[in-house]
């Protein structure tokens, strides 16, 4: 506590260098936090995750995979089980007002019971 004077006085000398020495410190820290929350949040996904599942899109921004690509994927060897998703977006009277609606078969349930109520 002896050198709290002599600290004071150098951090007042220079009070622009401390002020970056702060903000600089400040965002190190928050990168920091921020990469931590990354590493958690990977880890949760990886967790999650199956190994079994395959998702497949196509290239462009469309609706979605068409049907008889599906059906194509389907007869691959190996393929067990398959189903084929697809959305439409759009709004209602003001284009602030977005909605989806997402289609997909019976199938789906059957594969991704943790993404469809049971209802």
């Amino acid at each position: 506590m002896k050198y709290l004077p002599l600290i004071w006085a150098a951090l007042r000398r220079k009070p622009m260098r401390t002020g970056v020495t702060f903000l600089s410190v400040t965002a190190a820290f928050t990168l920091f936090g921020l990469m931590i929350g990354l590493n958690a949040t990977f880890d949760y996904m990886r967790q999650k995750a199956h190994a079994d599942r395959i998702w497949t899109l196509a290239r462009f921004e469309t609706t979605g995979l068409p049907v008889s690509i599906a059906q194509q994927i389907a007869r691959l060897p190996g393929i067990k089980k398959y189903s084929v998703m697809t959305y439409l977006s759009g709004y209602v009277g003001d284009p602030k007002n977005r909605v989806g609606v997402i289609f997909f078969d019976d199938e789906y349930g059957n594969i991704f019971p943790d993404q469809v109520p049971p209802e």
